[in-house]
């Protein structure tokens, strides 16, 4: 008696899952897969380049070229069995160091739905900032510490190699001792003001006082 035959006669007993079906012979190669991601970028109005004679190009560089409203995708296409060689390595990772999004693509991608996700994100427009101290000053504090020219392009479009959580926390750190430093009952605002010699004061007197009390007392200020 089969397994399948004793699994079906036993009450609850289920029988064996069915093998995935094993992707065919072209499905495997790379070709297939060019034509499949070209046919994705076209269906997103995504700008899609690729290099038709690449024996004719820079050695190395990547297959594909995606260009969406929130940035750019470089893409190396590799067979289900295909392997980088050194000059596609290199541009990889020169283009990472950089700061751009450049990875591989295989026949799993597709499959997994990897590649439809990555060329979704790319097409979606980015969220317009909020016009905030906090957003504005979350900037800065990245700027601060990245310095390589495409940062602030990479925040404007909101490119996901930018932990926005990240900066934002630390911006909301930066208010949280700003505000505590500041008056916050009327007496100590009275007080603030007039040792400032403020009497009823313009919003540009008042914030023309906070930089000059915050200047004073940051490491650099004069």
């Amino acid at each position: 008696m089969s397994r399948r035959t004793a699994a079906s006669r036993i009450p609850g007993a289920r029988a064996p899952r069915a093998a995935p079906p094993t992707p065919g012979p072209d499905e495997e190669l790379e070709a297939p897969l060019q034509k499949y991601v070209r046919a994705e970028c076209r269906e997103r109005d995504l700008l899609h380049y690729h290099t038709a004679r690449s024996d004719r190009s820079e050695p190395g560089f990547p297959d594909s070229v995606i260009v969406g409203p929130r940035g750019v995708l470089f893409r190396e296409l590799k067979s289900g069995t295909g392997r980088p060689n050194a000059d596609q390595v290199v541009w990889l990772q020169r283009l990472q160091d950089a700061g751009a999004d450049a990875d591989i693509w295989t026949p799993q991608d597709r499959r997994s739905g990897r590649i439809l996700n990555e060329l979704n994100w790319v097409a979606r427009r980015a969220p317009a900032p909020a016009d905030t101290v906090g957003d504005d000053l979350a900037k800065l504090l990245y700027l601060f510490e990245n310095t390589h020219p495409a940062a602030d392009l990479h925040w404007d479009a909101g490119s996901r190699h930018v932990d926005r959580h990240r900066w934002q926390l630390r911006a909301d750190t930066v208010l949280r001792m700003v505000r505590a430093a500041l008056p916050s009952t009327p007496e100590q605002a009275g007080a603030w003001m007039r040792r400032h010699g403020l009497i009823r004061p313009s919003p540009a007197q008042i914030f023309r006082a906070l930089d000059e009390a915050l200047t004073r007392t940051s490491p650099g200020g004069r």
